[in-house]
């Protein structure tokens, strides 16, 4: 411990946290673009995290004067890894608070960590670093020290694109894109699943994932555009707004925003198109930056395996560019036990 820094403990995070949680996020921006962002949680961390899957051990280093001084949250989702239904853990929301970042705090929580994977039944573990972010690389992937394995698995590109007004789409493949209604959403939930499942970390999805509690709850039927040929469903996307808990905020001016103030974000969600088509996909983002400028929006994010056509795609209005490492974690040594040929499949949303 060095010279004049407190001492701390982990501890399995409680609801009486919420309050200094949400300030340790709001003092450490999370994102390394060219303007810091910070994500503001309230009123309450833990609602927070439903996008991100269920709570499988959330985590907090607690100082001793009483202060939440690092976070680290596990979430589990079901998704499809080689086409099969298993159990898959997210590793995120990892802060550390200034004052105790040259300390053994980051190995104490991943030890602290451990133990929880250990007994959590994940299939497997992922989690990702913003490219760009050499010390938290260099750190993470040395494994020294009681550190897990971090195996690299891909890149995820993540395009943010101003939601400006757009002439409709014309399709080239003779596309009908409308938006959803609740009568449709069998055959959606029908369409993802079995399209999905080809890429790997896609969600394994029933009507319950759009209940209340459930991850994806904040999604409504009328929230989905879905592109049709010949009556039948082509693609979708879904325009997620999650600003009832949780806002991108800019930490310093930009054009986009005040200092201090969020940013309207529709998150493109459950992206699918048949066969994977280039094509198609192009024409459902269009149309999705479409209606996000309808209603007002700022920005719509969009993200993809990076091995996918999507981030090469050229725009009429450039994207912002955020790449992000993709790992598979693992305690004990392992290598990825599944196909990481395979593309994947990572809702910009549940990250």
């Amino acid at each position: 411990m060095m010279d004049g820094v407190k001492g701390y403990f982990f501890r399995m995070a409680e609801k009486r946290d919420d309050q200094s949680v949400l300030r340790l996020l709001a003092d450490n921006p999370a994102m390394g673009a060219d303007v810091p962002i910070t994500l503001d949680c309230s009123p309450s961390f833990f609602e927070s995290t439903r996008p991100l899957g269920a709570d499988a051990g959330t985590i907090v280093a607690e100082s001793d004067d009483g202060r939440i001084v690092g976070l680290g949250a596990l979430t589990a989702r079901n998704a499809y890894i080689d086409g099969v239904p298993r159990s898959l853990g997210y590793l995120g929301g990892l802060r550390i608070d200034p004052e105790f970042r040259k300390t053994r705090m980051l190995w104490d929580g991943y030890r602290f960590l451990g133990e929880i994977v250990a007994d959590s039944g994940f299939d497997a573990l992922f989690t990702t670093i913003m490219a760009g972010n050499s010390s938290a690389t260099r750190i993470l992937e040395s494994g020294r020290f009681g550190l897990p394995v971090y195996a690299p698995t891909g890149t995820y590109a993540t395009r943010i694109f101003p939601a400006l007004p757009t002439r409709p789409v014309e399709s080239s493949r003779d596309l009908a894109f409308s938006r959803a209604t609740r009568d449709e959403m069998p055959e959606i939930l029908d369409f993802l699943n079995a399209n999905g499942k080809k890429k790997n970390f896609f969600p394994v999805l029933s009507s319950k994932d759009f209940d209340d509690g459930g991850m994806f709850s904040d999604l409504a039927p009328e929230d989905f555009i879905v592109a049709r040929d010949r009556a039948a469903i082509a693609g979708t996307l879904a325009l997620w707004d999650q600003s009832k808990t949780r806002r991108y905020v800019a930490a310093a001016p930009s054009p986009a925003a005040k200092s201090g103030e969020p940013l309207d974000i529709r998150f493109a969600s459950l992206v699918s198109v048949r066969e994977n088509d280039p094509l198609i996909l192009r024409e459902i983002v269009s149309a999705g930056i479409a209606a996000a400028a309808e209603t007002g929006a700022d920005f719509v994010v969009v993200g993809s395996d990076k091995r996918d056509a999507f981030p090469d795609m050229p725009w009429a209005a450039p994207p912002i560019i955020l790449d992000s490492n993709v790992y598979s974690v693992s305690w004990n040594g392992a290598e990825p036990d599944f196909d990481t040929s395979r593309l994947f499949h990572l809702d910009p949303g549940t990250l």
